[in-house]
């Protein structure tokens, strides 16, 4: 049988450092000219009106989130640039993993363990 931890073991075989993804917002890393950069992009049927993602390597530990207002959101399909950070000589692979989602019709994903991710949430409970 095909479970979770058997994914994730896959995934670290093949050298992804990705956790998280979700049906929602498929999360992507690249290293380009001594940078890390991670994409989202929205593979749901739903826009998405916001997200929390979390980046850590060794003892360093970034969040970056993203919220479209005024009727703003980010289509179905559709990529943007989540955050960028100098690859560096820390030890430890990065792992980059979605702590929070909210869907333009309401719904939400996540843990939102973060105090971004509260904060955000915070916002639609309003």
């Amino acid at each position: 049988m095909y479970t979770l931890r058997t994914a994730a073991l896959l995934l670290l075989a093949a050298g992804l450092s990705v956790a998280g993804n979700t049906p929602f917002f498929h999360l992507k890393q690249t290293t380009k000219r001594g940078t890390i950069q991670v994409t989202g992009t929205n593979v749901c049927h739903t826009p998405i009106v916001a997200y929390v993602v979390i980046f850590e390597r060794a003892h360093q530990r970034t969040v970056w989130h993203g919220v479209y207002t005024h009727g703003d959101v980010l289509q179905t399909g559709k990529s943007v640039r989540v955050g960028i950070v100098p690859q560096g000589t820390l030890l430890g692979r990065p792992i980059v993993t979605l702590d929070y989602v909210r869907l333009a019709d309401g719904t939400s994903w996540g843990d939102a363990q973060t105090d971004e991710a509260k904060e955000i949430e915070a916002r639609f409970h309003k």
